[in-house]
């Protein structure tokens, strides 16, 4: 059998995060050790703290997650932000219940794409999160399968990652 993989070269991007060899994190192409905590407020700013995980999973409006982003970067900090966008706010559209899908549903790939355009040129993002132990949930591999799929289509310059309790 013969593989094949498509590489892209993706023109420079002032805001780009990548993991390169040995899992070392550059921003803007210099190496950047990422040092923060879970879900603490940005304004609260402690030496050496350069990156928060946020475990707001919804956000309400493409502005509240453009408010929260610009309060990071202000600090200097960057976030590693779930991205997705739900105007309910009642955590529907992203429910565990939803993530058991096989693919995204086009309501989420809707709200998906308007977290991406505010986040994706924006400085205060290091990488998407798109979920915290997801087996503990019954979500479907399939569906983050297709998250990723869309997220890296739509922001190449930015890693996305999920965090798993289990192998």
């Amino acid at each position: 059998g013969e593989c094949t993989k498509v590489i892209r070269k993706l023109p420079k991007n002032a805001d780009e995060v990548r993991i390169g060899k040995n899992n070392v994190t550059y921003v803007n192409g210099k190496i950047f050790l990422p040092m923060g905590y879970f879900t603490i407020d940005p304004e609260w700013k402690s030496p050496g703290i350069n990156q928060m995980t946020y475990f707001r999973d919804v956000w309400k409006d493409g502005a509240e997650l453009k408010s929260f982003l610009d309060r990071l970067a202000k600090a200097g900090m960057r976030g590693v932000i779930y991205p997705y966008i739900e105007p309910s706010g009642k955590k529907k559209v992203f429910a565990a219940k939803a993530r058991q899908l096989d693919k995204l549903t086009d309501e989420q790939k809707h709200l998906v794409r308007e977290a991406v355009s505010v986040c994706r040129n924006h400085p205060g993002l290091l990488a998407y999160y798109v979920a915290d132990e997801p087996e503990g949930h019954g979500h479907n591999e399939e569906w983050y399968a297709d998250l990723y799929k869309l997220l890296s289509e739509l922001d190449p310059y930015h890693p996305i990652m999920i965090c798993n309790y289990g192998t």
